[in-house]
Parts: structure tokens; sequence; C-alpha cells
């Protein structure tokens, strides 16, 4: 497949009905999407966004 992900197991992700937040966690998707690859796109990163936010608020 164009993103090294195997065919089937691309159907397979795809075709589940388990949600985006449990599927973000599988080896496929890391293999096919990086973090490198979406930070090169321009995509906030979402762990970045809670540490500057939680900093914030931090009394100690």
């Amino acid at each position: 497949m164009k993103l090294g992900v195997p065919e089937h197991e691309a159907f397979t992700h795809g075709m589940s009905s388990k949600g985006p937040w449990v599927l973000s966690s599988s080896q496929a998707m890391h293999q096919a999407l990086p973090v490198a690859l979406l930070e090169e796109r321009g995509l906030p990163s979402l762990l970045g966004i809670w540490k500057k936010l939680t900093a914030k608020n931090r009394t100690a």
C-alpha cells in the first residue's frame, strides 16, 4: 500500500467498528501516519496544546 501498511490490515482498520481513538493507538496507524508526517503537514499537536494549557494552571 502507499503508506506502507499491508492491504489486508488497511482494509480491516477501515472497516472496523472501533472508534478513532482506539484505532489511533494501533501500530498500522503509527506506521501510515507517523507524528513527524503530521507535524510536517502543519497539524497541531494535541499533546503540545495540552502541555501549554496545563502549565499555565499549575501553582506548585
